[in-house]
Order: structure tokens, then C-alpha cells, then sequence
């Protein structure tokens, strides 16, 4: 699987996730963030000069979503967890008259 491959493959669980938590909404956009973080493993820690060995120690992700129905547009995050379920959060609807 590609990079762009990879990445369809995320925003289409979030999409679908969003759609089964919003039933009437359509996803239009999805915005993803990610953070990680590496740290030296102990096999380099105390060297003078580090052979740079790093592991990664910590992934953060979320993506800010708008879904659409008639009149309104829902905006919202959905965080993925540490045990890589996904949660809904933050959600905001505008209407639109």
C-alpha cells in the first residue's frame, strides 16, 4: 500500500465513523494532524557521541472533520485513542437559513 494509499484508507474509517455516529450527515472534508515523538533508546543514552539511535515513543493523531445536511454543517474532531479507537469530540453545528 502507497503513501496516498494509506491515507485514503484513514479518512475513509473516519468518514465512516463520523456517518454512523451523525446518520444524517455527509463528510465533506477532512483535515488529519499528526504528531510523534522519538526518544534514544537505552543503548545510546550516556554516550559521549550517540549512534543516534531513536524509537519511537509516542503517536498522536486527530482530524477535524465538516460533514453537511440541508441547511447546517457539523464540525467536529475525532481523536484517535492510544488503543486506536477512534472518538468524536468537539462537535459544533452552524445553520445556515
Amino acid at each position: 500500500m502507497n503513501y496516498f494509499e494509506q491515507i485514503e484508507a484513514m479518512h475513509q474509517q473516519v468518514r465512516e465513523f463520523v456517518e454512523h455516529a451523525e446518520p444524517d450527515y455527509k463528510v465533506a472534508e477532512i483535515e488529519a494532524c499528526f504528531t510523534t515523538s522519538y526518544k534514544p533508546t537505552l543503548a545510546s543514552k550516556g554516550e559521549v557521541l550517540p549512534r543516534r539511535d531513536f524509537i519511537l515513543t509516542e503517536v498522536n493523531a486527530h482530524f477535524r472533520v465538516n460533514a453537511h445536511y440541508i441547511n447546517r454543517i457539523l464540525e467536529c474532531k475525532v481523536y484517535v485513542m492510544p488503543d486506536g479507537k477512534l472518538y468524536l469530540a468537539d462537535q459544533v453545528i452552524h445553520r445556515f437559513i
